[in-house]
């Protein structure tokens, strides 16, 4: 036998470890993928049958910043997204009207006190003379008519002071109100927290009573709002777990249902098709820095599930009271 005729025992090597491949392996690996394919479809099924709805968060502490009075808007002490602390300025309005009432009002009270301090003096001569007069006509040394006309003219002094007092009085009532007015066009934060809005471009314009100036929320607390089609609700009770994803994040968040409206609203969706639903506040558990009030996202809710931490604040779940005021 030649070299090149001898049996290349590398090749024969190779050969018999092709043959020992066995079949059930690559059966194993279909068999697995397919069984979590079918689990995954289960649980994609399971999670469809579960209530959802949009939602939009809320934040636990807002307030509405609102104009409390006609003026022009002065001052602006405050930008968009800015964090602000409790009673720091935000919004100066002026209002020319009241500045001059409250001018005007402070003078003439100035003035009437002047004059009640002259009728003060006049009202105790008045006074000295009646009882003069009155001790005269009794001794017979002034006739009645005179004694009268003393009497008479006491009354009108008296009167005239009682009139001027009432003045003085009503005034100092006004420039109360006047005043508060004046610390109503000042607009401060009620609470720590942050501002949204866009009002410094609305510097130098005039406002009227009650017109949006922006919104100021406390980011330390937040909640989902969520209207879901009253179908749905019967399967959903206080306490229930929630699967919230918002719009501009990334992630699932984790909650749960703390108030369901008692009456159910009725909205047009089209053209004489109507829909009734209802809604319900999710209070969230965990929540993305940067969310703010009114960013829009889905809310799903999961009857009866429970993350392993929830068991320990059972009590505050198992008895909430539905809300029991409607829209």
């Amino acid at each position: 036998m030649t070299q090149s005729q001898e049996p290349n025992l590398i090749e024969e090597q190779k050969i018999v470890k092709i043959g020992k491949k066995r079949p059930w392996k690559r059966i194993t690996v279909i068999t697995l993928f397919l069984m979590g394919l079918a689990g995954f479809g289960i649980y994609k099924f399971l999670l469809s049958s579960y209530p959802e709805a949009q939602g939009k968060a809320r934040a636990g502490r807002e307030s509405f910043l609102e104009s409390r009075d006609e003026g022009v808007l002065k001052e602006i002490y405050v930008a968009n997204t800015g964090r602000v602390k409790k009673d720091e300025k935000l919004f100066e309005f002026e209002n020319d009207d009241n500045e001059m009432s409250l001018l005007e009002t402070a003078q003439r009270k100035d003035s009437l006190e002047q004059s009640l301090k002259f009728r003060e003096k006049e009202k105790e001569d008045a006074a000295k003379k009646i009882e003069r007069a009155r001790i005269l006509y009794e001794n017979g040394v002034i006739g009645k008519g005179e004694y009268e006309g003393v009497q008479l003219n006491q009354e009108k002094i008296l009167t005239g002071y009682a009139e001027m007092n009432y003045e003085f009085d009503q005034l100092g009532e006004k420039q109360q109100i006047l005043k508060k007015k004046k610390e109503s066009l000042l607009i401060k934060a009620p609470f720590d927290g942050i501002f949204l809005g866009e009002a410094g471009s609305k510097k130098g314009n005039y406002f009227n009573k009650g017109e949006f100036l922006g919104l100021l929320f406390d980011p330390s607390e937040f909640y989902v709002e969520a209207l879901f089609d009253e179908k749905d609700v019967s399967k959903v009770k206080i306490g229930d777990h929630a699967r919230v994803s918002f719009n501009a994040f990334a992630g699932v968040y984790n909650g749960f249902v703390s108030e369901i409206d008692e009456k159910a609203k009725t909205i047009v969706e089209k053209v004489y098709k109507e829909r009734n639903i209802v809604r319900l506040k999710i209070k969230l558990d965990n929540f993305p820095d940067g969310l703010k009030p009114f960013m829009k996202g889905r809310v799903r809710i999961i009857a009866q599930i429970y993350k392993a931490g929830d068991f320990l604040n059972r009590d505050s779940r198992e008895n909430p009271t539905i809300k029991k005021s409607g829209f």
